[in-house]
């Protein structure tokens, strides 16, 4: 049990529903509010790079106490941090030699210019590993009992190759050196796999969040292949299929972060995978509102898969719950909510909805 979170077993019973495609009469149901008896303490930065911050144990820390301190987990959202250097988007890449600079926040990967030409690495480095798990291990004394650390979100290998290489030179050697590219996918899979061995090793924790959302016990992290959006049916099951079946076997059960609905193609692919439990909804347009792809979200419903949404207001989380129903959803607020009344009132609404 997590002391940051109350109503710990109800809240197990309605994501449990969710992942099975069904509901407990209402969706499923992430809803934040601030802790007004919190005050925030962020971790000093002063004129420190950050890039600095994103291998620092004492950052992480502390800013998984502050985090779980200042914040009322209602409903179905759980007490989690997770340890995301770079933002997730180049800790693959680093431990297989890449590089990468940061624009403010942002976080972008170094191209490597001819990597496909080089062996891809024999296994991941042993350096970055060993730092990687050092933030873990803080961030899950940060926590302490009041929550758990999540496995990191961390990119997936064929979309770290792309950003890697260049998604000019990644699309022509698809074509012209196959063997190359899946060589290289299969290594950087190795890497990612020992990346999520390591973050669960490390942190000890007994529950996951996939893609900062629903809750479940162990192991899971979302699935995902941004660079899916540029290549066809037949070559996602040639380069993708088999990298993310190899993802998923470690887990419970994971989401498909589907980034863009061009790749709303691979549903029955991705429904080849046997812990695939839905979909993780990404947009090109209009993220927060999903009143604008209804017919997309029947979809997906229609197959059996669960959906995991994000919206901004109230409004439109009611019309979507009309439209869709409550089963298999699980809506999440991008918003923090600046009160427990608040959160509750919206609680009230979607149980009203749901009937």
């Amino acid at each position: 049990m997590y002391s940051r979170k109350a109503g710990e077993d109800q809240a197990r019973e309605h994501l449990e529903a969710f992942w099975n495609g069904s509901s407990l009469g209402r969706p499923a149901l992430h809803l934040l509010a601030l802790d007004p008896q919190h005050r925030p303490d962020p971790f000093p930065v002063g004129g420190v790079d950050r890039t600095a911050l994103d291998f620092d144990p004492a950052f992480y820390r502390h800013t998984a106490r502050d985090i779980l301190k200042g914040g009322i987990f209602l409903a179905e959202a759980f007490p989690f941090v997770s340890v995301d250097p770079g933002n997730s988007l180049v800790l693959t890449a680093m431990a297989a030699g890449g590089r990468y600079r940061r624009n403010g926040s942002d976080a972008w990967l170094e191209k490597q210019p001819g990597i496909l030409d080089q062996q891809p690495p024999k296994a991941a480095s042993a350096s970055v590993l060993r730092v990687y798990a050092a933030c873990v291990e803080a961030a899950a004394k940060g926590a302490g009992g009041m929550g758990f650390v999540t496995p990191s979100c961390l990119i997936d290998p064929i979309t770290t190759l792309s950003q890697m290489a260049g998604s000019e030179e990644m699309s022509i050697a698809l074509c012209d050196r196959p063997a190359k590219v899946k060589a290289w996918i299969d290594a950087l899979t190795d890497i990612w796999l020992e990346l999520l061995r390591t973050c669960v090793a490390a942190s000890g924790a007994k529950d996951s969040a996939v893609f900062w959302g629903p809750t479940t016990p162990g192991t899971a992290t979302c699935l995902q292949c941004d660079y899916a959006v540029m290549i066809s049916p037949d070559m996602f099951d040639e380069f993708v299929l088999p990298a993310l079946m190899r993802m998923a076997e470690p887990m419970t059960r994971t989401l498909y972060h589907l980034d863009g609905t061009v790749q709303m193609r691979f549903l029955d692919r991705l429904m080849q995978i046997p812990k695939c439990k839905g979909i993780q909804w990404n947009p090109e347009t209009d993220f927060g509102l999903p009143t604008r792809h209804l017919a997309a979200l029947e979809e997906i419903r229609s197959r059996g898969l669960s959906l995991f949404l994000i919206v901004d207001t109230l409004e439109e989380a009611v019309e979507t719950v009309r439209a869709l129903g409550p089963d298999g959803l699980f809506i999440k607020f991008r918003g923090i909510f600046q009160t427990r009344k608040e959160a509750e009132a919206v609680l009230r609404e979607l149980e009203l909805a749901s009937r």
